[in-house]
């Protein structure tokens, strides 16, 4: 059985192909009401993923599912393991699954960290402390917009605001030449995962450090702007 569910995750794309799959508004909102709404972006093979996951873990043994599930995303390609972390919240004892979520929080797969990162409640439900603020200082450094992470009005502590204002304090010791070797390290991540790259500022408008190093050290603030 174990076979059969690699067999059918990895073939998904093939038998269903890439196509973005658009949610009519009754389907949008059968989802709303089943605070299913990060699931509002992805292609008909990664839903095929998802439910092929979802009729796994109902069907296999917790250990034999497990398992395959880390054999699944260690050979996995990027679209795979993206499936893999947004099924999480669906799946039966997601807990068990932190460890493989807290490693994916940490890529350097932009795709792959925005898959746990982004539109994803599984990180502010099971994620401790650590990882999930180890998680949103990575989202910053990465360009990723804060209001992507579901729940970080209430996983704000004071020891995030603390990490973040050192971080920006280490940045703006860096000088201003920092900015921009770091827009160029996040814009080269993105070109190679086929992500598009981030738009350079024209000249009246703030430098890239200076604008982040703001948003870093207020990030207290962050809380009264993100709408979760």
């Amino acid at each position: 059985h174990e076979h059969a569910f690699r067999d059918f995750f990895v073939t998904a794309a093939r038998k269903l192909g890439h196509n973005t799959l658009l949610p009519t508004a009754e389907e949008a909102a059968q989802w709303d009401r089943l605070n299913m709404t990060w699931l509002d972006h992805g292609t008909l093979a990664e839903f095929g993923r998802i439910a092929i996951l979802a009729l796994a873990a109902a069907h296999l043994p917790a250990d034999g599912f497990s398992a395959a599930l880390r054999d699944c995303f260690d050979g996995g390609d990027t679209a795979e393991r993206r499936a893999i972390l947004r099924a999480l919240p669906l799946l039966p004892e997601p807990e068990r699954f932190l460890q493989g979520a807290a490693e994916a929080s940490r890529s350097h797969v932009q795709p792959v960290f925005e898959a746990i990162a982004c539109e994803n409640p599984y990180p502010a439900a099971y994620f401790p402390d650590l990882n999930f603020n180890q998680m949103v200082l990575k989202g910053l450094f990465t360009g990723t917009a804060l209001i992507r992470i579901i729940g970080l009005k209430r996983r704000i502590t004071p020891e995030l605001i603390r990490m973040a204002r050192d971080y920006a304090s280490e940045r703006q010791a860096a000088g201003p030449g920092a900015g921009e070797q770091h827009a160029e390290d996040r814009d080269h991540a993105r070109r190679t995962e086929g992500v598009q790259p981030l738009r350079h500022p024209r000249a009246d408008e703030p430098a890239v450090d200076e604008a982040e190093d703001e948003a870093l050290a207020l990030l207290a603030q962050v809380i009264g702007h993100v709408g979760v």
